[in-house]
């Protein structure tokens, strides 16, 4: 099939990206929801806790190869376990300082080829798939905007982190970023940026670099 024309809503105005259908199902089969259950274990008539939401924390990853998934590191914080598509998360590797987690679940291996990393430049039109609020595979689109310091959104980042104009809410952090031009992945959520939820991501460079002394290492140099 031939190309067809999207139009989303990005911050920066209307964006009309030329996407592969193939590229957009590629995405949403890769995207998992990941759900965090907490240390503290609420009681049923827990109010605080009810109130606060922590029952459980949704987020999202994205399938890399087989059964391993990438996700933002922040996502392990105060949660002692993690269950990725309703099955059991094995924590790989985790580093706070670029922000992103390996986990291998105990899910079917997908039998999509390796995800394919690609980069992104100023105002590439990119999309995002991922959870935002426990929704699953919601998409939204964008265009990336620069690069800033990561200590310039959290003190504990060390990496240079990218910026798009995507809507990215709660539930968003680990989910890919994708370019619209070939499919590629160019990032993970980490985060929220202001008040227009401008979304700030780990590119992928920082991605090869965390992947190095993994089991994916030789698919991703």
């Amino acid at each position: 099939m031939g190309r067809f024309l999207l139009l989303g809503f990005g911050f920066m105005g209307l964006v009309f990206a030329q996407i592969r259908p193939e590229f957009l199902e590629a995405a949403k089969e890769r995207n998992v929801l990941i759900v965090g259950h907490p240390w503290r274990q609420p009681g049923i008539f827990s109010r605080e806790l009810f109130r606060k939401g922590q029952e459980m924390r949704m987020s999202s990853g994205v399938i890399l190869s087989g059964a391993y998934v990438l996700s933002a590191g922040h996502i392990v914080k105060g949660v002692r376990s993690l269950s990725v598509a309703g099955a059991p998360a094995i924590l790989i590797k985790l580093d706070l300082a670029v922000d992103l987690a390996l986990f291998s679940a105990d899910v079917a291996p997908s039998k999509l080829p390796a995800a394919a990393l690609g980069d992104a430049a100023w105002k590439d039109p990119v999309f995002v798939v991922a959870n935002p609020l426990g929704l699953t595979g919601k998409v939204s689109y964008g265009v990336m905007l620069g690069t800033e310091p990561g200590s310039f959104f959290k003190k504990s980042i060390e990496c240079d982190l990218a910026l798009a104009d995507t809507i990215s809410l709660p539930g968003s952090s680990g989910g890919g970023y994708w370019s619209a031009v070939d499919g590629r992945l160019v990032g993970i959520v980490a985060g929220l940026q202001g008040m227009n939820a401008t979304s700030v991501l780990v590119p992928a460079a920082q991605i090869k670099k965390f992947l190095a002394d993994t089991p994916l290492a030789g698919l991703f140099k």
